[in-house]
């Protein structure tokens, strides 16, 4: 399966390395290769299109998180801060 829309420098998302970036996109025949540079690990990454797809722990749009899974001092002050800085 492929990610038509897909190009260098989108956004990628990873549930424990945070925001990323897609450095490269290689075609190949069955899927395409990711490279993805994630800034707060200062860490490359190589995934294919078909991992992105299937695997929960990566997504192409920001986690959504659930006010159930905030602890209570965050839940509090949650309004002072922006929807982008959660």
């Amino acid at each position: 399966m492929f990610f038509e829309e897909l190009k260098n420098l989108d956004p990628i998302y990873h549930s424990k390395m945070g925001k990323g970036t897609v450095v490269s996109v290689k075609w190949r025949r069955n899927n395409q290769l990711l490279m993805c540079y994630f800034k707060s690990k200062r860490e490359h990454v190589f995934i294919t299109s078909d991992e992105v797809r299937h695997d929960d722990n990566w997504s192409l749009k920001p986690f959504k998180i659930k006010d159930d899974d905030l602890k209570e001092n965050v839940t509090k002050n949650k309004r002072d801060f922006s929807f982008e800085d959660l």
